[in-house]
């Protein structure tokens, strides 16, 4: 069974209920993304089970065009932006980051969706959508 909570203005968590994350919240600053503005985020999410390696998909839409549809190793970004290293054991895990957004960025409705998973089982971790108009 899946959710649909609101983390924020733009996020929602459309996690299964099964998923190995249980996303406690994402904070967004400023609430309403702007061009040219850093987007400074912080999350809270209790881990189910242990993670050795996982991958999260992003794509990025802007109305029918797709203009990011990439996948990240997760462990490596955790080490590169956050200093921490897989494995990531059974309980919370929380973490702040920063995103810059670029001023080129056309005016219109972006979506994003990013869904991670468990490399070793394939095992969903949670999923996220968002919705920003610029």
């Amino acid at each position: 069974m899946g959710k649909n909570h609101t983390l924020n203005p733009v996020m929602r968590d459309v996690s299964h209920t099964d998923d190995i994350l249980d996303i406690k919240y994402v904070d967004i600053d400023p609430e309403a993304p702007k061009r040219s503005t850093p987007i400074h985020l912080t999350a809270l999410a209790h881990v189910k089970e242990r993670i050795d390696k996982a991958t999260a998909n992003v794509k990025v839409k802007y109305g029918f065009l797709t203009l990011l549809n990439r996948n990240y190793d997760l462990c490596e970004e955790l080490k590169s932006n956050l200093n921490r290293t897989c494995p990531v054991d059974e309980g919370p895990i929380e973490f702040a980051v920063d995103v810059d957004v670029p001023g080129f960025i056309p005016p219109g409705w972006f979506h994003l969706e990013a869904t991670a998973w468990r490399d070793s089982d394939e095992k969903q971790l949670g999923r996220i959508l968002a919705d920003v108009k610029f």
